[in-house]
Order: C-alpha cells, then structure tokens, then sequence
C-alpha cells in the first residue's frame, strides 16, 4: 500500500478513536447549541435537554443551562397563576411530565450548591441564556439551605431494603437522601450521631416571572423539610410537596452490622457507653419521643416504627424522635441511672420540653418502672408524661 495512503488511514483511524472516546463529552458547535436551546418549547424538547445535559460532564455550567433551559420549559407548562393543585394524579399527562422535569433539574442543580459549593447566588451564562439561582433559604421553621449538607443522592440510587415499608408523597420538588452537617457546638453534637440527623429534605427549584430586560432570569432552589411543610406555592399556585420519609434513614445505617452492636453490648458492655440520640434537629414546639431497646438489641429495631411514626400526615408535625442506646448487659438500675444523666444533661443543653414520651421494649420498658416519673435533674420539672411499654 502507497505508504501516503496508510498515512491519511491511519490518522483517519486515529481521529475515529478519539471522536469516539469524547463522544460523552461532546460540545456541539455554539449555533448548534443556541439553536436547540431557543427553538426548545415542548416537553418533548426538555426531555431532550436533560439527556443532553447529562453528556456534559466535563462542562458544569453549559450542562447547568440546559437544566435550568428544561426546567423553564416545564415551568411554563404548568398553572402558576393561581390556585390550588390537591392532586398530582389529576394533571394531564404533558404536566405530569413537566413535573418530573423540574424533580431531574433540581437533582442536578443541587449538587452545584452542596457544602463547600454552596453559594447564595451563582449565575450560569451559555449560548445567549443567563440564569440566576438564589440559593438562600427564608428565615422559616421547615426551610433549609442546601450548604446545611454534606452530601446528597437521588432516593432512586437508594435501595428498598431494611423498613418494610417506602413512605413518599407525589408532588413537587425533589425528595434527596441527603448527609446533614454536624452541629458545631459541641453540647449540641453530643446528642447526634457521627451519621447525623436524618431528616428528609425535598429540593425545590422555582422561576420568577418578573424578569427585567436585559438581566438574567431568576430562579430559586431551596430545600424543605416535609415534616413540617406539605405545601407550596409555583407561582401562584399552590401544590403538594413531594417526600421520600424513608430513605435518608436506609441511606445512613444501612451499612450498620446491627447483630455485632447488639452482641457488643452483651458480650462486651464496656467497649461503648449510653448514648442519648437526636434522630432531628431540635424543635421545642415538638413533643420529643425517646424509644428504649431491649436486651441483646439496639436502637435500629426501632427503624421501622419510628419510620412509620415519621410519615403518618396526623403525627409528623407534632413529635420528634431520639433513641438511647445502652449496653444490655448493665444492670437495669445502672442504665436507667445513664438514661437520667442523658436527659439531665439533654435539657441543659436545649431547655427542659414541655412533654415527652418514652417507649421501651423488652428490657427497655422496665426503665420506668425504675423510676415511674422521670423528672427534671435541673428543674425538678415532671419530663415524662407517658411510658409506653
């Protein structure tokens, strides 16, 4: 073969390669780019951005617009302008996809915001679009900043296993496994987990209509926590908020060896001390219900109950639960002793609560029999109202 000819098929094979090892990371031409995003206007088209923007992973910004393009799409297919919205099941089936396009744009987008990448403000500029998001989150019981956590998963990456049953709501927003961030103040963090809380947290991307000529469009992302808000507003309109109650919970002990803790705690009690455990963040408007294992347990038998007790729509705004974790093989006495020193020291930090209950099983639920009225160490105070055993 002419030694030229191998030349230009070599190198012909060599770009072929290439092309298609960046194939996943391709950029088309900028016209290319403009022409898709300003002729997209169905929900068809925002699909089609979405599965574009998830080949550009080299490229955070672009593949921002094309969420941020999609989500607009969808934004504009659904009712903002007033009213309510009490069932997403009644929407016709172009909303129903509009609303899945917005969950897909709010998981993507949240990553930008998580932790050290959080921001109050960012702008993602490409192809003549510009778009403002507003990461601050209100002043509001129930609202949070997506910088409150560490890391985040879609609750579709999270495996259906351990609780026997999934709790979720259909609505809007993007219900995310998230990793919360540990208090700083240490009285505080001594009452959480190394795995922190495990509140559920829904992220919410919204659009402002009031755009000004020639500035960007804005648009908000916020993270709510569905215990305590169910309902909110696009636009005008108010609809429901989606909810994952479960999957926060299987994410962050999933990987737990949960006979070995039980067996430690019989075999071997001295390795580990009681442990008083916020599941949540404090709220003093919420009855606290503190749950007690049994003998040769450990607080994660209470996983499906408290997961239960989470989703009901009549509880979740009114409790919150801890768990205490205690060597069985203690004696009773001595354990209902660190159980009171807990609480003492619990209330010193976050103030003495209002009411509170107790739930023990097996061995647990003699703890009140040791002491049928637990009461203030600081106050005198009666704590416990109720002990279900």
């Amino acid at each position: 073969m002419n030694p030229q000819r191998l030349k230009i098929r070599l190198g012909a094979l060599a770009c072929a390669i290439i092309c298609s090892m960046a194939s996943c990371s391709y950029v088309s031409p900028p016209k290319e780019e403009a022409s898709a995003l300003h002729q997209s206007t169905t929900i068809e088209d925002a699909n089609a951005l979405l599965k574009r923007s998830k080949q550009l992973t080299k490229n955070n910004e672009v593949a921002a617009v094309y969420q941020l393009r999609a989500a607009e799409i969808a934004w504009n297919l659904l009712d903002t302008d007033g009213g309510r919205v009490k069932n997403i099941s009644n929407l016709n089936e172009s909303q129903k996809q509009a609303i899945q396009v917005l969950k897909t744009a709010a998981e993507e987008l949240a990553e930008n915001f998580v932790d050290s990448k959080y921001q109050p403000v960012k702008e993602f500029n490409h192809a003549g679009f510009s778009y403002q998001i507003n990461a601050a989150a209100a002043s509001q019981t129930g609202v949070h900043t997506l910088d409150n956590l560490t890391a985040i998963k879609p609750v579709s990456e999270v495996r259906h296993r351990l609780c026997n049953q999934w709790h979720t709501t259909d609505g809007i927003g993007a219900p995310l496994a998230s990793k919360w961030k540990r208090p700083t103040d240490p009285k505080v963090a001594r009452f959480v987990s190394s795995r922190s809380y495990m509140n559920s947290f829904t992220a919410v991307l919204s659009f402002d209509k009031t755009k000004k000529s020639g500035a960007p469009k804005s648009a908000s992302l916020v993270g709510y926590d569905p215990s305590y808000i169910s309902k909110i507003q696009l636009g005008q309109t108010e609809y429901p908020l989606a909810a994952d109650f479960t999957s926060t919970m299987v994410d962050q002990t999933s990987d737990i060896h949960e006979f070995r803790l039980a067996l430690k705690g019989l075999i071997h009690p001295g390795e580990i001390d009681a442990k008083l455990i916020s599941l949540e963040h404090y709220d003093p408007n919420r009855i606290p219900v503190l749950f007690v294992h049994g003998l040769n347990s450990h607080p994660l038998m209470w996983r499906n109950v408290i997961n239960n007790l989470r989703a009901d729509p009549k509880l979740r705004g009114r409790y919150q639960f801890m768990i205490f974790y205690y060597p069985t093989a203690w004696p009773i006495s001595y354990s209902s002793l660190r159980l009171r020193q807990e609480l003492a020291a619990w209330e010193a930090t976050v103030g003495t609560p209002k009411k509170m209950v107790l739930v023990g099983h097996s061995m647990g639920a003699c703890f009140p029999e040791c002491r049928p009225s637990i009461q203030s160490e600081k106050s005198g105070t009666k704590l416990l109202e109720k002990a279900v055993t």
